[in-house]
Order: C-alpha cells, then sequence, then structure tokens
C-alpha cells in the first residue's frame, strides 16, 4: 500500500504541475477571413487597392475585419471553445520602394463576457533601393487560448499602414493581400466538470493515502530493541532478511526415494506375527499365511528394486550435471519405471533446470517471427520553400517562432497530463 501510495502521488504531483493533453483528434477550421477586402467584412480608412484582394496602403491609414464567432462562424462547441484553443494568423506584404515602410496586425480575442486579449506585431521593412523592386513577404503569428469558462469569443484583425514619406494621400506604403485565420481545437475534449471531478478524486485520495500511511506507521511499525542508556544515541544496524535457500535437486530426490520403503517395516512386521501365532494354533490356516508371506515378500521386493532404481538415478544425475535436460529426462525413463516416482523426478529436473537458465528464451533470441515491410513509399514531401528573412523559409521561421514552441510545449503537457489521468483511473479501479 505505501509504494502504490508512493506512486501514485508521484503521478499526482507530475499532474498538478501539468496541462491536459487530450486524446482527441486535433482539427483546424478552413480560412475565417475574406481575402476580398471591397466585399463588405472589412472597414477602415485604407481605400487604396490593386484590385479587390490587395490593398494599396498611405501612410498612417488602417483597415480591419468584422467579428468572427469562434461558436457560430468556426462551429466550435462550448465544450471545445472551454478546453482552449489556438488562433493562427498569416498575411502578405510587399515593401515596393526606397521609403521605410511599417505594417502592425492586431489580433483582438474577446470574450462572452467582455473579457479582451490582444496581440500586437509589427513588420518592419527598410528601403529597397528602387521603385517596384523586392518581393512580397509573409507575416504570421499565433495566439493560445487555455482553458476557459466563456460560452464564445469573438475574433477581429486589423492592420496599420505607415512608411517615412508621411503622404497621406498617395500609396508609399506596403502592398497586403492573403489575409488568413484559422482555429486550432480538439474535437472532443474532457468537459471542465469532468477535470474538476477527477481532481478533487486526486485531493481525497491524497486525504486517504496519508491516513492510511499513518495507520500503517503507528501498527507496523517494529518495538524498539532495550539498550543501555549512555548519553550516545543508540543506533540500530539494519540488517536484510537472506533469501530462502532453494533445496538442492540431489537432496530432493533422496527425500523422495527415502519415501519409497516407508510402508515396507509396516507390512512386513504384521504378517510376521499373524505367521508365527497361527502355526501354533490352527495348522490349517498355515498355507494362508504363507500365500501372505510370499506377496509381502514380492511387494518388499519391488520396494527394494524401486529404491535401488532411484539410488542409482541420483548417482547418474551427480555424474551427469553437465548433461542437458534431454538425456537426463530420457535416463529417467529408463531407469525408473514407477510412474508415481518418474513424474516427480522428471518435475524436479524441469524445475532445476529452469532455476539454473538451462531452459529459458535464449534459443529463440534469433528467430524471426515476422519481416519488415517498407510502405508509404515515393511520397512528396511538402515544404514551404519561399524565402523570408535572410534566407531563411518560412518552415524555419515557424517552427523558431517563440509563441510556435510554447504551443508545442503547451500540447505536450497537455498530453501528459491525459496520460496521468487515465493511468490513475486505472489504478483506482484495479
Amino acid at each position: 500500500m505505501v509504494v502504490l501510495g508512493s506512486l501514485l502521488w508521484l503521478m499526482l504531483s507530475c499532474f498538478a504541475a501539468s496541462v491536459n493533453k487530450a486524446t482527441a483528434e486535433e482539427i483546424t477550421t478552413n480560412n475565417l477571413l475574406d481575402k476580398n477586402f471591397d466585399a463588405g467584412s472589412w472597414s477602415g480608412t485604407a481605400d487604396g487597392r490593386h484590385g479587390s484582394n490587395v490593398i494599396a496602403s498611405e501612410h498612417n491609414t488602417y483597415i480591419q475585419s468584422d467579428n468572427v464567432s469562434v461558436k457560430n462562424d468556426a462551429n466550435l462547441t462550448e465544450v471545445q471553445l472551454q478546453n482552449g484553443f489556438t488562433t493562427n494568423h498569416q498575411f502578405e506584404y510587399w515593401h515596393w520602394n526606397t521609403y521605410e515602410s511599417d505594417v502592425k496586425s492586431t489580433i483582438t480575442i474577446t470574450g462572452a463576457n467582455g473579457e479582451t486579449t490582444t496581440q500586437i506585431r509589427n513588420y518592419t521593412s527598410d528601403s529597397c533601393s528602387s521603385n517596384n523592386c523586392g518581393s512580397f513577404s509573409v507575416g504570421s503569428d499565433t495566439s493560445v487560448v487555455l482553458s476557459n469558462l466563456q460560452t464564445d469569443y469573438n475574433l477581429s484583425v486589423r492592420y496599420d499602414f505607415t512608411d517615412s514619406s508621411n503622404v497621406t494621400n498617395a500609396h508609399y506604403g506596403v502592398d497586403l493581400r492573403e489575409p488568413a485565420l484559422t482555429v486550432t481545437y480538439e474535437s472532443q475534449p474532457i468537459e471542465l466538470e469532468v477535470q474538476n471531478t477527477i481532481q478533487n478524486l486526486f485531493e481525497d485520495f491524497k486525504i486517504e493515502e496519508d491516513l492510511k500511511f499513518k495507520e500503517e506507521i503507528v501498527i507496523k511499525s517494529p518495538m524498539p530493541k532495550m539498550a543501555i542508556i549512555t548519553n550516545d544515541p543508540v543506533v540500530e544496524e539494519y540488517k536484510e532478511p537472506k533469501a530462502p535457500e532453494l533445496p538442492k535437486e540431489e537432496s530432493i530426490i533422496e527425500e523422495i526415494v527415502k519415501e519409497i520403503p516407508s510402508n515396507e517395516s509396516k507390512i512386513a512386521e504384521k504378517p510376521t506375527k499373524e505367521i508365527t501365532e497361527e502355526v501354533k494354533d490352527e495348522p490349517e490356516k498355515e498355507i494362508i499365511t504363507k500365500k501372505e508371506t510370499t506377496n509381502v515378500q514380492n511387494e518388499t521386493k519391488k520396494s527394494k528394486a524401486v529404491k535401488v532404481e532411484a539410488k542409482k538415478e541420483i548417482k547418474k544425475v551427480k555424474k551427469t550435471k553437465t548433461v542437458s535436460l534431454t538425456d537426463k529426462l530420457a535416463n529417467v525413463d529408463i531407469n525408473v519405471k514407477d510412474i508415481s516416482k518418474n513424474l516427480q523426478i522428471k518435475s524436479l529436473l524441469k524445475l532445476d533446470a529452469m532455476l539454473n537458465d538451462e531452459v529459458s528464451l535464449a534459443t529463440y533470441s534469433n528467430t524471426v517471427f515476422y519481416k519488415s515491410k517498407s510502405i508509404y513509399l515515393n511520397q512528396d514531401l511538402m515544404l514551404d520553400t519561399r524565402i523570408i528573412y535572410s534566407n531563411v523559409t518560412l518552415d524555419v521561421y515557424v517552427n523558431n517562432d517563440p509563441v510556435v514552441m510554447r504551443e508545442k510545449k503547451l500540447n505536450t503537457i497537455k498530453y501528459e497530463k491525459q496520460r496521468l489521468i487515465l493511468e490513475i483511473e486505472d489504478l483506482r479501479n484495479g
């Protein structure tokens, strides 16, 4: 019980330092933003365009999307959004002239109760040495919403544009296109009520285990030994109990052999007395007693023969310690004809062979149970090889992004918590 309590308490400690990782599948929604800036879902002062899908920004202008409902537009249930989710935002921008320009992206996440979280990123570009030089770059960011009690969230995206020309009525700012916003969530998360119930279960179990542990200490603790009282503390040396020794093969077989003639003396003594008395008083019964004497003598001879065979087998076993188990069993069949004793000796030989590792899985260590087969060959490796920020691809940039790295760590912690919850439930019910 103490070992089990320690194990569960260790798992509880890991759980307390972890965040839930459900075993459910993670799902990412489609893009929740309209790429057409003139379709009615965008508003603001940045009204310059290269067509409806590209903003031609001017100094000190902005454009903002309408609110996107996580529950109604992204189609998350309350359980799913309360379990927590991740927003993924991305867009493309092109600084094309000799001025310096800046794009500030703002993601606003507002809960149903008015609680608001804002994430802001600035993308600054220097002169590209001429007009219409350079190419589109990618801006991206990620926001993580942890477990909560909200019934819905509204998401919105805003872009603010500035440039060093300071001209508000002419296009010297960046071109911006391809706005995208998705939500990643778990399809079948554990409800908050269930998580709270499990948490309470852990607390109750902790109290119960503490009480049991204290009781075991009081009841099962050994009485202290009497010692001469001195000024020095008494130190008792702990001695580890020795494991019981298993009897050797020869001694066990000898004991079996000793049991073979155990009834011999009793059988021989009783008929002998009857023979003496019956010969004196009733001569007619002499024939019967002689027959009995003959039967007893035959049984005695058989017992002696079995004993001799068993002793011979003992000598052979002692001399053939290096002989294989198969040869030993064959010798027993040849030399010990008594079925009962034959089986007993064989069982002891097999047991001893297993204890000495004569029969082990080593025989099958090189056995091939199945042949490996490669599947999913000739797949195209899908990577985003676009170069951004000093010859760094988008995939490398995203993987090294601090927010993405934090998200991965949170997801790993979530997984560990769920695994520990399942293990504790098994131990609790087992």
